[in-house]
């Protein structure tokens, strides 16, 4: 059941926004249409991309929680 909905909870690679600001322990990400629950990726200078979850929306900005600190992440990154 658990695996199920994260199956369902994944976006498709094809769906990109980018980073637009951090607050607090969020990214806001411009142009990335998901659903709150949603696992997405954020690239990040180096290394692997940082995992987080759709947490919520205001206007046309998608806010993540990341699973991990942000180290790394820069204004416009891709994020999906």
């Amino acid at each position: 059941q658990y695996l199920f909905k994260q199956i369902e909870q994944t976006i498709s690679s094809d769906i990109r926004g980018s980073v637009v600001s951090t607050a607090g322990m969020t990214a806001e990400v411009a142009g990335l249409p998901v659903p709150i629950g949603a696992q997405v990726n954020i690239e990040r200078l180096s290394g692997e991309p940082l995992k987080g979850e759709v947490i919520g929306f205001r206007e046309q900005v998608t806010h993540i929680a990341p699973f991990g600190n942000m180290d790394g992440i820069r204004y416009g990154a891709s994020a999906g």
